[in-house]
């Protein structure tokens, strides 16, 4: 999947376009082999964390759950495992989405803002999907 990310991803920047990579980056040597395929493509890359205390992931997972949104396959369990294998990233922007969308989007472009390359997303250590 991170290859085919990467793949994609140079394609655009070669044309010139920004690309966010939205995934987990769980493994520190995914995101290295991305940095790498970004300086190839002469792309600034923008690393952010999405994070979320894993009670509100749990609680937001249960009400797509019941709403039948479907179209994410983590469940409590995935959302669980994934932040126990966590592992660190400092070099990553830490953004908290257990508030509103709009601070959170706002607080990704403050990042962003005025910067063409590759943005890497990811949930990162205690944190659940957004």
């Amino acid at each position: 999947m991170y290859e085919e990310l990467r793949h994609r991803a140079g394609r655009l920047l070669g044309l010139g376009e920004s690309v966010i990579l939205d995934a987990s980056w769980q493994d520190p040597s995914q995101r290295a082999a991305t940095r790498a395929a970004a300086r190839v493509a002469h792309a600034e890359v923008i690393e952010v964390q999405l994070v979320l205390p894993p009670s509100v992931a749990a609680a937001r997972i249960e009400a797509r759950r019941r709403a039948g949104d479907l179209l994410s396959d983590a469940d409590v369990r995935v959302a669980t495992a994934m932040a126990q294998r966590s592992q660190p990233w400092p070099e990553a922007a830490v953004v908290p989405t257990d508030g509103e969308v709009d601070d959170a989007v706002q607080a990704v472009r403050v990042r962003c803002d005025g910067r063409a390359g590759a943005v890497i997303d990811g949930a990162g250590e205690g944190a659940g999907p957004a």
